[in-house]
């Protein structure tokens, strides 16, 4: 596939608390200073459907997470207040 420039990159909690960074134009991202032990990383952009994959992270090694992002569905309704 083609890289995708700008995806968010986030390990670990929500987007808030999360170690995050975006892709470059080849669609590499690195983050560092992370605590070992398993993680959630996820990807997230505009034009594609949100992706997960849950790690184990080693002291001390370089893990590789690569991602396929798919684009997703556009899901619509109404929501409405009882009565």
């Amino acid at each position: 596939g083609e890289p995708v420039e700008g995806a968010g990159m986030h390990v670990g909690g929500d987007a808030d608390d999360a170690a995050q960074t975006f892709t470059d134009a080849e669609g590499n991202y690195a983050i560092g200073e992370l605590v070992a032990g398993g993680e959630t990383v996820w990807a997230v952009h505009p034009s594609f459907a949100p992706a997960y994959q849950d790690v184990e992270i080693t002291s001390g090694q370089i893990r590789r997470v690569d991602f396929v992002l798919e684009h997703g569905v556009t899901v619509r309704g109404r929501a409405l207040r009882g009565s």
